[in-house]
């Protein structure tokens, strides 16, 4: 890969890894907001799943992903895509509603089927807990309270991943900074040689 690529790949990358980390820091500040403050008039209920099923599952090819010993190894990424609909008494009557999820990763070279965990989501007859607004119909999440109350949290587990996602970005734009110096300093010597070379 040649220097100006280069550039352009790792710019790319940072702008990517630091949208993704002010995008998480953001959702944590909302959930911490909500956990401090609306959440105590919400109230907690259990939905039961009525219909559940698959609506998409893939098994990618075959990707090399490097290792820091240049000797790389081999994994395929796989994705289901699911759908429900749950049911809960609020309001003064039975809510229903629907949710879509995804459940991805990736699973070694050799593998012919898609993990079973891939498939660990709510099934017709199972029961998931929701919260909801009893002042505003309508109004739910899916979770407890208890949960959203750890979604708001300023623990290691909420902030390992944007701070992972803002270091990897403060390094490449720290080694961008460092190439841009070095370009004007090689410009500012070959200014000065062509002058003494007149």
């Amino acid at each position: 890969m040649n220097t100006r690529k280069f550039r352009i790949v790792s710019r790319i990358l940072y702008v990517f890894f630091l949208g993704f980390a002010i995008a998480l820091f953001a959702g944590l500040l909302v959930n911490r907001q909500f956990a401090g403050g609306d959440l105590k008039r919400w109230q907690e209920a259990t939905a039961k799943v009525t219909a559940s099923k698959v609506t998409n599952e893939a098994l990618g090819p075959q990707e090399r992903r490097e290792s820091l010993d240049d000797r790389g190894f081999w994994i395929r990424k796989y994705t289901v895509r699911y759908t429900y609909t749950a049911e809960f008494t609020a309001w003064g009557k039975t809510f229903s509603f629907d949710h879509e999820g995804t459940n991805s990763g990736e699973t070694d070279l050799s593998a012919t089927a898609i993990p079973q965990s891939a498939y660990d989501f709510p099934k017709q007859g199972e029961t998931l807990a929701v919260i909801y607004d009893p002042a505003s119909e309508g109004a739910y999440k899916i979770g407890s309270i208890a949960d959203w109350q750890k979604a708001g949290e300023l623990s290691f587990a909420n902030l390992i991943v944007p701070c992972v996602f803002l270091l990897i970005a403060a390094v490449l734009i720290m080694i961008d900074a460092v190439g841009i110096k070095r370009r004007r300093t090689d410009k500012e010597i070959l200014g000065r040689l062509n002058l003494n070379g007149r």
